[in-house]
């Protein structure tokens, strides 16, 4: 499960859909990784301390500052080149992760950060695996993933004026028909196995910004 934890954190980041952040769905970063630590409802749920959300601001600014030009050019880059940098950037998530959150919140942490990856999550290994998907199954949910990947690519497109509250819900809405059509081809023992993978639902809420105060 680490190797799927570094795919699922640096996937969100590069490409994935954040499902309850819609700035950010438009956009393709999802705030996954040691990024996840930093969302309000996330915090709440593992139940982070002061010293914890201290520490995820400053792993999240050191990823930043570190990866911020690879990020700026990685369309430009070849790739091989980008797999370069999707593994450094997945080895520094994990670590930091690793070493802000304890055992029991890092089983929970990855339990999110499944239920936020969604259809996609089901193209790793490791998930694959745990629920024993047949040839088929995978043939069909990789045609699911692929419908998905196209359909979120046009409405990118069509939230290029900046329209992001309709295209959230837009986004919202397809994700939750993929992800229907992922279940209807599992059978009762896998989807037992997804639960327990994924454990309780979470909803994951996009941070409030406070709006500044008029000038008196």
């Amino acid at each position: 499960m680490r190797k799927l934890m570094v795919t699922l954190g640096v996937f969100a980041l590069l490409s994935g859909p954040a499902l309850a952040q819609q700035r950010f769905q438009f956009f393709g970063f999802g705030g996954g990784g040691v990024e996840l630590l930093l969302n309000p409802s996330v915090q709440k749920e593992l139940k982070l301390s002061e010293e914890q959300s201290g520490k995820a601001k400053e792993a999240v600014t050191k990823i930043r500052e570190k990866f911020g030009d690879d990020l700026k050019r990685f369309r430009e880059l070849s790739n091989e080149e980008r797999e370069t940098v999707r593994k450094k950037m997945a080895d520094a998530n994990t670590k930091a992760v690793e070493e802000i959150l304890k055992p029991d919140q890092l089983k929970r942490y990855k339990q999110i950060q499944l239920q936020q990856r969604g259809v996609n999550a089901f193209a790793e290994a490791e998930v694959q695996a745990a629920l024993k998907l047949s040839d088929e199954q995978k043939e069909k949910l990789k045609t699911l993933q692929e419908d998905l990947r196209r359909d979120m690519a046009e409405l990118r497109k069509e939230g290029a004026g900046g329209n992001f509250q309709e295209i959230g819900k837009k986004i919202a809405a397809r994700n939750k028909e993929a992800m229907t059509k992922t279940m209807e081809t599992l059978n009762d023992d896998q989807k037992k196995a997804w639960k327990e993978l994924t454990g309780e639902p979470f909803e994951l809420k996009p941070e409030q910004r406070r709006r500044p105060k008029p000038p008196a």
